[in-house]
């Protein structure tokens, strides 16, 4: 009883270093970069900027889903699609309606989101608020 209770010990606990070392590792490995998980509106008025974009990260990847959407008087129109995330670069691929794939560059400003990309061929920067 006494030898087989150590070598369980210690295999539970050669197990329990060895996830904490995978735990850290895979937790450095992350891009870094602001946090874009969240809705985010646009923050007063940015013509040709999305009206509203969310981002819903994924824990086990360097992005997720995102959704974007534009208003133009009482049209809206949503896209969707997936994102990946290196550093403060955010490379979006939107599958519904099938849009070319575009980097958003990320900075965070206090309680506000800047979001750098090009649309439609043309050059936006534009700040958003993280909605609740």
């Amino acid at each position: 009883m006494g030898r087989s209770y150590k070598i369980l010990t210690g295999l539970a606990v050669a197990v329990i270093v060895v996830a904490g070392m995978a735990g850290f590792w895979w937790y450095s490995q992350k891009g870094g970069g602001p946090d874009l998980d969240g809705r985010w509106k646009l923050e007063g008025s940015g013509d040709g900027c999305f009206t509203t974009v969310r981002f819903a990260a994924n824990p086990l990847s360097n992005g997720g889903g995102v959704s974007l959407e534009t208003t133009n008087g009482n049209v809206v129109q949503m896209y969707y699609g997936t994102f990946t995330q290196h550093a403060n670069e955010a490379t979006v691929e939107l599958n519904n309606p099938p849009v070319d794939p575009f980097v958003m560059t990320a900075e965070a400003q206090e309680d506000a989101l800047k979001l750098v990309y090009a649309w439609e061929g043309k050059d936006y920067a534009c700040t958003y608020i993280q909605q609740q």
